[in-house]
Formats: structure tokens, C-alpha cells, sequence
């Protein structure tokens, strides 16, 4: 998990482990300072195994202030190359509506380059009259055009939430996210039956 610094990474957490695991804050600062790894452990039938999703939350990053941001990704990413046991399969990559990704176009550059499939998740989605398709998604799939960014334009991976509802909205769209994830995992025929079971 990485994006835009209060953009609701650990309140994401938080929501799946059903728990209050990660910090939050309603201060304007970042509230996670460091790489943090985090087990959601799913039931299965027989309870003879564990199966888990592992998390790794990220510092949000800050505009024109990216070099630690970049660094830690980097770190992810190269051992991810080198260490089964450390791959990534999946980045999300978390920012508010209506919020500018001006400033962090070497963070946008590593997500293209990095040859994982990458879900931009827009957090705060004003409704889900359209489906959470949000007014920001042409607007950062144009960002990403005009920046050469083709891996980052497929508009199936840009997905709107709300992870929090209040008065004005209701919660929806994280469903969205496991949907297209294992979408992406089916089209690339990356399980194998048993996984495709306990799925």
C-alpha cells in the first residue's frame, strides 16, 4: 500500500482486519513512519491451515518531497525480484478525490516501470452513482498519458471508495478492489486449483 500521505492506507487496514491495528490520526501529518507488515488472516473450511493476506503499509508520500518514499519502494521492489518469499503481486496506490498527484512523478515513474499491476484507489469518492467511477479517474489516466505512463492508464484499475461512510455517503467500493485483483491474478493464470479454492 503506498499513496498520498492521510489518504486512508491504514484506515484500509483497519477495515479489513476488522480492528483498530494501524494508526490513525485526524491531524494533517502522516501517522505511519515506517514499513509496516500486516497479516489479515482469512477462515477456511477445515481451520487446517492458515491463509493470509499480508499488507505492507508505507509512509504516505509527501509532494516534492519524495526521496524516502522513493527509496523505501525501491527497497520493496528489489526484493520482491530476488525473494519468493517477499514478491509483490499487487501495489494499491491510495489518494483522495480531487486531489492533485502533481509533485510525485518519479513515485508515478517506478509504479510504471515496476512491471506490477498497480490500482489506483481513490479514496473519499463523493457517491457510487456511477459505480465509483470518480471524475479524477480521466483526469490522472490523462496525467498518466501525457507523462508517457502507459502502464498506468488501464482504467479497470482505478477504482473509487469510500471506506468511512457518514451522512453523505455509505461505505462502498472495497468489494471492488478483491473483484479486480483477482481479475488480474485469473488473467494472468497465476493460480493453481488449490489456490483457486480457497479463493
Amino acid at each position: 500500500l503506498t499513496g498520498k500521505s492521510r489518504a486512508g492506507k491504514s484506515t484500509f487496514i483497519n477495515f479489513l482486519s476488522n480492528k483498530l491495528v494501524a494508526l490513525e490520526s485526524c491531524d494533517r501529518v502522516s501517522v505511519t513512519q515506517y514499513l509496516t507488515e500486516y497479516y489479515i488472516y482469512l477462515n477456511n473450511d477445515n481451520n487446517s491451515e492458515k491463509i493470509a493476506i499480508k499488507l505492507i503499509d508505507s509512509p504516505g508520500v509527501i509532494p516534492n518531497n519524495t526521496e524516502q518514499s522513493k527509496k523505501d519502494l525501491e527497497e520493496l521492489l528489489k526484493n520482491s525480484d530476488e525473494n519468493m518469499e517477499k514478491q509483490i503481486h499487487f501495489i494499491l496506490f491510495f489518494f483522495m478525490e480531487g486531489e492533485s498527484l502533481e509533485g510525485i512523478n518519479d513515485i508515478l515513474q517506478l509504479l510504471n516501470d515496476c512491471n506490477i499491476p498497480v490500482l489506483f484507489i481513490i479514496n473519499k469518492a463523493f457517491d457510487d452513482s456511477d459505480n465509483g467511477k470518480t471524475r479524477d479517474i480521466n483526469s490522472t489516466i490523462s496525467h498518466c498519458k501525457m507523462n508517457g505512463w502507459n502502464n498506468l492508464i488501464n482504467k479497470d484499475n482505478y477504482i473509487g471508495i469510500n471506506i468511512v461512510g457518514n451522512r453523505r455517503t455509505q461505505c462502498f467500493g472495497v468489494d471492488e478492489i478483491f473483484n479486480r485483483l483477482y481479475d488480474i491474478y485469473k488473467e494472468k493464470n497465476k493460480f493453481s486449483d488449490k489456490i483457486k479454492n480457497k479463493i
